[in-house]
């Protein structure tokens, strides 16, 4: 290694370490706020639909914000946009506080609450994964993101944990009051970043970066295996849902949502003994097939009559699900920062940050409307669907090897940038 990659790596040492512990404390809080915000909502509405509505008013909005987040990108460093992105989402943290100590928590004060932060998560869209790139060792990107996905699990965990055993027992006002200050500390992490980061002095709009997606079969195969992952999570709309079967109490949620997370604690050790042995197509695949096989189990699950069997089932399928789902998320994140070209690293790192914000919200409304109109059980079944002919349709165009041909380089292969399409 060279003297100046090691000064580069002992320069963010501190930070790297001191943003995965603010990961950790920001992703407590939020779960806390979630734990809190669905269950508000599906309490006082009785409807798996009014709950998918959280990832809709939260995610949608960012989809109208493309062409802005890809401008702000171009005009200041990942470090800048970062930081100011946070502070704001601090701030608006306060506002369910607000809510909860004058007696107004209702279902469309949080959920406009909610698209306030979708604007402003939306306007920051690629900050996260160029700053996650940015403080990542040379070599060790799979490893790094897969830290911080443990890190996200284990925060998760202990907000789903705190936040359910905190309002049952003093009620929401602290919990969402814990998730405004969480805010601050990802943001302290990355402040000494802000002078060292550069603005890319070629920066590509959003249609060419599409192109130059385009020009890349692994890159494609990466977005297509993105969106069967995050149509597989859709089913977690339902367990407000699938908790109410078992009790009433916010624990048991809390309970359901810590088992679809704690996966994640493990992530790391499975990485690092797959990083360079396993292909990481045959591990998106394998990831799949689990999840799939997950569903099935759900389906048959619902159907027991005795709640504590019922509960215990649930649980362990919910963290093989979680888990796979887990790993999957790391690696796909790993090769898309990876891989993008530089000069138009901030715009495709804006498109697939959208993959989520478009496929969650309109897959878990789909769940819900058939969880609320036939069953949780052909919402299972018609998920399992779904992502088993995205598996099929994945074999046929050859996703798994455009995947395998990517390396593990910190160094872009060549891409070739087709012309966009004509409007």
């Amino acid at each position: 290694m060279s003297t100046s990659a090691e000064n580069m790596t002992d320069r963010f040492v501190g930070p790297r370490r001191f943003f995965v512990y603010g990961i950790f404390l920001s992703r407590t809080g939020s779960a806390m706020a979630m734990l809190a915000t669905s269950y508000v909502i599906y309490d006082q509405t009785q409807s798996v639909v009014a709950t998918a509505l959280i990832p809709a008013c939260a995610c949608l909005p960012a989809v109208l914000l493309l062409g802005a987040a890809n401008s702000i990108a171009g005009r200041w460093n990942e470090a800048q946009v970062f930081v100011w992105a946070g502070t704001v989402i601090g701030a608006l943290g306060v506002i369910p506080v607000v809510f909860s100590a004058t007696g107004h928590l209702a279902p469309e004060n949080l959920l406009l609450w909610l698209v306030a932060l979708g604007i402003v998560s939306g306007l920051s869209a690629p900050a996260p994964s160029m700053v996650t790139r940015a403080l990542a060792p040379p070599g060790e990107m799979p490893e790094f993101n897969a830290r911080l996905g443990r890190a996200r699990a284990l925060g998760i965990v202990s907000g789903l944990i705190l936040g359910g055993v905190i309002y049952d027992v003093i009620g929401p006002t602290w919990v969402f009051a814990f998730n405004a200050v969480s805010c601050v500390f990802p943001v302290l992490a990355v402040i000494p970043l802000v002078r060292l980061a550069r603005i890319p002095r070629v920066h590509l709009n959003l249609r060419t970066a599409w192109a130059a997606r385009k020009g890349q079969p692994g890159l494609r195969a990466v977005f297509a295996a993105a969106i069967a992952l995050f149509l597989g999570g859709s089913f977690r709309v339902t367990l407000p849902a699938l908790s109410q079967q078992v009790g009433s109490s916010a624990s048991i949620l809390s309970a359901m949502n810590v088992a679809s997370v704690i996966g994640g604690l493990f992530i790391v050790v499975a990485v690092r003994r797959l990083h360079r042995r396993v292909p990481w197509g045959s591990v998106q695949r394998a990831c799949v097939l689990t999840i799939v096989s997950g569903l099935v189990g759900l389906l048959f699950v619902t159907g027991f009559n005795n709640t504590t069997r019922l509960f215990a089932a649930a649980l362990v399928i919910i963290v093989v699900i979680g888990y796979a789902q887990a790993i999957d998320t790391a690696v796909l994140a790993s090769i898309v920062q990876l891989h993008a070209p530089q000069e138009a690293r901030a715009a495709v790192l804006t498109w697939y940050h959208t993959v989520p914000m478009v496929v969650a919200p309109v897959g878990q409304l789909g769940v819900g409307v058939v969880a609320d109109k036939v069953s949780l059980a052909a919402a299972y079944g018609c998920c399992a669907l779904v992502l088993a002919f995205c598996l099929l349709l994945g074999r046929h165009l050859g996703i798994r090897t455009a995947i395998d041909r990517l390396n593990d380089s910190d160094t872009p292969p060549d891409v070739v940038v087709a012309p966009p399409d004509s409007p």
